[in-house]
């Protein structure tokens, strides 16, 4: 039975980048064409993977899941997308997406990552009622993909606190109160990490577009409310591992209850200076969870909570057709377990950590043709507790949006 879930409102705090990204669709007084295909791809070569040396990759101190699959040593595809949408009129339109992804080891699936359904101007009214299989609207990183992103590596803070990317069948209310606001409402099946399939998940939005002569401020403000039940990590689990590594040798511990989810992301355009085009981004997100967690291979209990901050820093430089990027990331990470088996469950769980997980990403990109595009970065990785460097060379090709 699915459990009951509260939204939770946050204030708003002061990017998107590329097509994904919120606050994506055009205003509403733009014309748009009846019909729109685009494609893109990310291609890229990694000279380390993130994985330990026995094949997982799990952040110590930290409950994962969901499609937050490590990269892996070597050239492969991160993604490839075909996306478009269908007007019937002016205020219906279907949009679809179908993706390859890297599931990790460069093993790959295809898949319908959307089909869905909006209406808008509802009671002749700037609201936007949309259903069906959907990408998540409310944090800048809630679903995002390695052909669109500024970084081939997804964002520590999205594998952690919601195991990736989100995809999900649901609805979603948007209401457009003045022309640079937007404040939304999204309710899902819960087939998703934090969540479990059928027992839902929630959240409430605001998002910004501010523009003072040259400069440009991108922001949102989010809170997420998820409910699970027997939750085990998926990435890993026997008979239902999206890798493909062995996992009769890793413990089978899983959460139930509850998970309040809440951040703020902001993007700023800086004015041009000489022929430096600067920008920042910056994206802050918690979350506290209460439950239990089950060892179900040795048949033990304990009471849980945990509390997870991240956040991540982006500052970058255009010029021309270059731009230079720096990521800066970061986790805090506590957890509390009581009972009896309480120090077993925190072992198996691998949620015994004193180190504070961090990671810093450098990079060169070039667009050196308008649809074209190739990337080369480095990696200075201490989410584990023994610092990991990596090199990373890319090409990136998008076809539209």
């Amino acid at each position: 039975m699915a459990r009951p879930f509260l939204i939770i409102a946050t204030s708003v705090l002061p990017f998107t980048v590329q097509a994904h990204g919120n606050l994506h669709d055009a205003p509403a007084n733009k014309p748009q064409p009846k019909f729109e295909i685009n494609a893109a791809a990310s291609l890229s070569y990694f000279s380390e993977g993130a994985a330990a040396d026995d094949g997982y990759w799990r952040i110590k101190g930290a409950l994962m899941g969901g499609h937050a699959l490590p990269v892996a040593q070597g050239a492969g595809l991160d993604d490839a997308l075909i996306f478009g949408r269908y007007r019937f009129n002016q205020n219906w339109q279907v949009r679809a997406k179908i993706a390859s992804h890297n599931e990790g080891d460069h093993s790959y699936n295809l898949s319908l990552d959307n089909l869905s359904l909006q209406r808008s101007q509802l009671f002749e009214q700037d609201l936007t009622f949309e259903f069906g299989l959907m990408d998540a609207a409310f944090a800048h990183s809630a679903s995002t993909h390695a052909s669109h992103a500024r970084f081939a590596e997804r964002a520590l803070l999205a594998d952690v606190f919601w195991g990736g990317s989100i995809h999900d069948t649901g609805l979603r209310l948007t209401w457009q109160p003045r022309p640079n606001w937007r404040v939304g409402s999204e309710l899902w099946s819960g087939d998703f990490f934090p969540a479990t399939q059928g027992d839902g998940a929630a959240s409430l939005f605001v998002q910004t577009e501010q523009h003072w002569g040259d400069w440009t401020l991108k922001a949102g403000a989010w809170g997420l409310k998820s409910a699970a039940e027997q939750r085990s990590d998926e990435r890993y689990s026997a008979g239902h591992s999206h890798s493909n590594i062995a996992t009769e040798d890793l413990p089978d511990v899983r959460f139930t209850g509850d998970s309040t989810l809440s951040g703020a992301w902001l993007a700023l355009d800086f004015p041009a200076w000489q022929q430096l085009q600067p920008s920042l981004r910056y994206e802050w997100a918690q979350t506290g969870s209460s439950g239990e967690l089950f060892n179900l291979d040795a048949a033990q209990k304990a009471d849980y909570e945990n509390h997870y901050k991240g956040m991540l820093l982006e500052p970058a430089v255009q010029l021309g057709q270059h731009e230079f990027s720096y990521r800066y990331e970061r986790l805090a990470l506590a957890n509390t377990l009581s009972g009896t088996a309480a120090t077993a469950i925190a072992t198996d769980a691998y949620l015994t950590n004193a180190h504070t997980p961090e990671r810093h990403t450098v990079q060169w990109a070039w667009q050196f043709n308008p649809k074209l595009a190739t990337r080369l970065a480095y990696t200075h990785d201490q989410t584990q507790a023994d610092a990991e460097q990596r090199w990373m060379l890319g090409v990136v090709w998008r076809d539209g949006k």
